[in-house]
């Protein structure tokens, strides 16, 4: 994205950005039409609307996480969006299913998999209704009120989410890290002490807490980088004094250079993914003309 190029992509986001007036888009009348252009989708016949809906995978699933087993029911609708890979009517239907369950990254597994075949300049092209299943914003109140009460854009928050987790509240990664946000536990031990609230490494599994702690260690980031989105979003992955010695390195200014001086390969892919993530969340929900950062 040209969003991500050059200095003016480092500096602060504007105060604008940081209220941005969030709508969820609403369905669009024009998705089958799109879907067959762009997808080449045939249209679903008469009375076989939802077929995926009913089969015994889909029932179980839902049974399931009705009945408080969500990791099942994941892992049992996760197949099923294997199965319907290249079948874009089954995909949507098992994306607005998975929401309706609770089951957001689900729900972005599917609108991942629905979009992967084309390029970002076909996706232009896409409803809005369409690109938000690929970008939910589930959580949304917990999610904005984190936001608001530490000053970090609402849908910076939410790219953040769909990077380090893929909206699934049970994420544990390899080194430990847990939640929406995966905070690890030494760090979530030392966020829980200075906003003064009780500590078990239980709570980055509850989505209140993972969002609250994770806007906190975003917006403390953004500080101490004076709002460069870049810098902050490169601490938040591999620690601030990681940051600030490839800011030190880097050698061409602006965002390009700092991202040129990053030695972790994780964190050189994790920041550009994270703003591009923001880029279209921003698209999508706050009405900007095209994906960009402002």
């Amino acid at each position: 994205l040209p969003a991500l190029i050059g200095e003016r992509a480092t500096a602060p986001l504007p105060d604008p950005t940081r209220s941005e007036r969030v709508a969820v888009p609403a369905r669009d009348r024009g998705e089958n039409a799109w879907i067959a252009q762009a997808l080449g989708a045939e249209p679903v016949a008469p009375g076989a609307e939802g077929a995926v809906l009913r089969d015994a995978r889909f029932l179980l699933a839902r049974e399931l996480a009705t009945a408080g087993e969500p990791a099942i029911a994941r892992a049992l609708l996760r197949d099923l969006v294997a199965v319907a890979r290249g079948r874009p009517h089954e995909l949507v239907d098992l994306a607005r299913a998975a929401a309706a369950l609770g089951l957001h990254d689900v729900e972005s597994a599917a609108g991942r998999t629905l979009l992967a075949t084309i390029s970002p300049a076909q996706q232009l092209s896409a409803p809005r209704s369409i690109l938000a299943l690929s970008y939910p914003l589930p959580f949304e109140q917990e999610m904005a009120e984190s936001a608001r009460e530490f000053g970090v854009p609402l849908l910076l928050l939410a790219a953040l989410v769909r990077q380090e987790s893929a909206f699934d509240p049970g994420a544990v990664s390899f080194a430990g890290a847990r939640g929406l946000t995966q905070v690890i536990d030494s760090t979530g031990a030392q966020i829980a002490r200075a906003l003064g609230v009780p500590w078990s490494p239980a709570a980055l599994l509850e989505p209140a807490t993972s969002l609250r702690f994770g806007a906190y260690y975003f917006a403390h980031q953004l500080a101490r980088f004076d709002g460069d989105v870049f810098a902050a979003t490169a601490a938040y992955n591999a620690g601030g004094g990681s940051a600030q010695r490839w800011r030190d390195a880097q050698r061409l200014r602006g965002a390009d250079g700092f991202l040129l001086a990053i030695d972790f390969e994780e964190t050189r892919r994790f920041v550009p993914r994270v703003l591009e993530n923001y880029a279209w969340y921003r698209y999508i929900y706050a009405g900007a003309p095209a994906p960009a950062l402002r």
